[in-house]
């Protein structure tokens, strides 16, 4: 699993003031750990999940603005590949020799 990082801090207001976030997931399928910063990271779920979230800013007097983010997270399946080796053309009672070894599970992420 990863972390995905949610950005809002180039919200602005023209007098460069922002007295407070406020981070919100709509479908509440994830709370935000501080809802109150600008940036924030959740861990990405195993399975395929769509999430939305709106961030509330407010700067001086009843300044405020929202705006909605969507997040998809989309968990590939990475299949394994399988080689059995060379075609081989044997004559009777010679030993055959099956060979496996190069088949491989080709997922990046794991090391």
């Amino acid at each position: 699993m990863q972390n995905v990082t949610i950005d809002g801090s180039k919200s602005y207001n023209p007098n460069s003031i922002i007295q407070s976030y406020e981070w919100k997931e709509i479908s509440n399928k994830l709370k935000v750990q501080d809802p109150t910063k600008p940036i924030f990271d959740f861990q990405s779920p195993r399975t395929d999940q769509n999430f939305q979230f709106v961030l509330t800013v407010r700067g001086p007097d009843i300044i405020i603005d929202e705006d909605t983010v969507k997040v998809v997270v989309y968990n590939k399946n990475v299949f394994p590949i399988a080689d059995a080796g060379e075609n081989q053309t044997v004559d009777l009672n010679e030993p055959i020799i099956l060979d496996g070894s190069k088949s491989k599970f080709n997922d990046p992420s794991r090391s």
